[in-house]
């Protein structure tokens, strides 16, 4: 298989990772109502899901926001009105409790951690997997403590995980003036996105989407270095 069919096969499963999301906001725009949204969206999420857990993805934000359709479906499903006003009252934050569950089960209970990593020194995996998973904690917090801020509550604390993510996975694999190049680069896209923030969610698409297409470039220049 040539390289641009690989990427290209990438690029496909990317995609399909953020359908989910990129329908329940589109939905939401346009109807106005989160169970119509909860609805469309959440079947291509547990599609994502089943697929990403066959194929041992470790995307996890694309897995957190996965779970967080679902669980919002059988939520709407079977009418359970607690969790409905949970989700109401904290809706940003919900995002980052399914960070950390996913962040607490790569760390303790998987061989590779959270970090995609091929090195000998297991124990500087599992440090790094702790530090992330702390961050995610102080996240989840910030996020609850704010959450009536889009802002404060949801973009800030999710661009900072994205970062401290890849910033680890940095001083895992080893420094490189490719890497910090490509740091440098995402922090440009942070910048454009934050421009973008008072657009609800399309900054964090932006995000998402400009942060996937920069690690393509830079692995078809470098090879992969975060």
């Amino acid at each position: 298989m040539g390289f641009v069919q690989k990427k290209m096969n990438k690029i496909i499963d990317f995609g399909f990772s953020l359908a989910p999301l990129l329908i329940l906001v589109f939905t939401y725009k346009i109807t106005k109502s989160w169970k119509l949204a909860f609805y469309l969206s959440a079947p291509f999420a547990i599609i994502s899901l089943i697929k990403a857990f066959t194929f041992k993805s470790k995307e996890i934000f694309l897995l957190a926001v996965n779970c967080f359709l679902s669980i919002g479906l059988f939520m709407f499903l079977f009418n359970i009105g607690w969790l409905q006003k949970f989700y109401e009252e904290f809706l940003y934050s919900m995002i980052f409790v399914w960070v950390f569950v996913i962040s607490l089960i790569l760390t303790f209970f998987t061989k590779d951690k959270i970090f995609d990593s091929v090195i000998t020194n297991k124990r500087k995996v599992f440090n790094y997997s702790l530090y992330f998973l702390t961050a995610t904690v102080i996240a989840l917090g910030f996020s609850f403590y704010f959450r009536t801020d889009y802002f404060l509550g949801a973009w800030l604390p999710f661009v900072i995980l994205l970062v401290l993510k890849d910033f680890f996975n940095t001083f895992i694999k080893g420094v490189s003036f490719a890497k910090f190049y490509l740091l440098g680069g995402e922090l440009i896209i942070i910048l454009i996105a934050a421009m973008l923030r008072k657009h609800i969610f399309v900054s964090l698409l932006f995000l998402i989407i400009g942060r996937r297409i920069l690690h393509l470039f830079w692995e078809k220049r470098f090879g992969k270095v975060v």
